[in-house]
């Protein structure tokens, strides 16, 4: 099993009640494929580099030795400032409103179908969503030829 790097950690909200935790940066290697998204699709605040918890990635690592040999994690998402978090919050929710034709809807009723795609930004340092803790990634199973898997929805 591979070694827990040691990196410098971005960044993060200091006064929390979740969890005390070093981050870890995950790199692209035989057990990871690191596509960080947002970066991608040009959002402000986006983060390049692919951070976790030292515990997620300790997990991630015993998951992708399960794979069959070959076979990786493609990462697109982990780690979040607290800024990208409301970019997307608020590039999504108008994306949302208008694919769902939410208009005329109530502000209630719009945030709560929104909060099914996307988490709102945080109100409460101590108690912030997962992805601005590196708790959460973003994932799917790429095969040898680095092809995704089906896993049921786009």
């Amino acid at each position: 099993m591979k070694g827990i790097p040691n990196e410098a950690e971005p960044d993060r909200c200091e006064k929390r009640n979740f969890i005390e935790s070093s981050f870890a940066k995950i790199k692209t290697d035989a057990f990871f494929d690191v596509q960080m998204q947002y970066p991608l699709l040009g959002l402000e605040y986006a983060e390049t580099g692919c951070y976790v918890r030292k515990e997620v990635y300790e997990k991630l690592l015993k998951a992708a030795g399960m794979l069959p040999e070959g076979f990786r994690f493609r990462i697109w998402d982990a780690w979040r400032p607290f800024l990208l978090q409301k970019e997307l919050y608020r590039e999504y929710s108008e994306n949302i409103i208008r694919e769902f034709e939410l208009e005329s809807c109530t502000e209630e009723h719009k945030r709560a179908v929104i909060r099914r795609f996307v988490s709102e930004p945080a109100k409460d340092r101590e108690m912030p969503p997962v992805h601005t803790t590196g708790g959460a990634v973003d994932l799917t199973i790429i095969d040898r030829k680095g092809v995704e898997l089906e896993m049921g929805s786009s």
